[in-house]
C-alpha cells in the first residue's frame, strides 16, 4: 500500500503515465482505476504489440501486469490465436500462482 499526500504523477515502464490523486491510498491492483484514457490507448497499442510477438513489448507488458492483467485478458479474449498470445497466457499464469 502506497499513501499519497499530493497529487502525484507516476511513470511506470513504457512511458506509460498515472496521475495520482492527493490523499489516495492505493495497492498495485487499484493503480489501473487511474488510468486516464490516454493511458489505457497507450497500454493498449503496447499489448497489441506484444500480441504480434514483440518481444521488449511482452516483457514491458510483464512488467505492467499488476495494473495491466484486464487489459491483458481483454485482448486475448478477442485474439487468442495472435502469434504473442501464448506468450501473454503465460506471463499471465505466473503472476496469478
Amino acid at each position: 500500500m502506497v499513501e499519497f499526500g499530493s497529487k502525484t504523477r507516476v511513470s511506470i515502464a513504457g512511458g506509460i503515465e498515472i496521475t495520482i490523486q492527493a490523499g489516495a491510498v492505493l495497492a498495485h491492483a487499484s493503480l489501473a482505476a487511474q488510468m486516464s484514457v490516454a493511458t489505457r490507448e497507450q497500454l493498449d497499442l503496447l499489448i497489441s504489440r506484444a500480441l504480434t510477438g514483440d518481444e521488449a513489448a511482452l516483457r514491458e507488458v510483464e512488467v505492467l501486469l499488476p495494473i495491466a492483467r484486464g487489459q491483458v485478458r481483454t485482448h486475448l479474449a478477442a485474439t487468442p490465436n495472435a502469434v504473442g498470445a501464448a506468450a501473454l497466457r503465460l506471463i499471465l499464469v505466473g503472476y496469478e500462482e
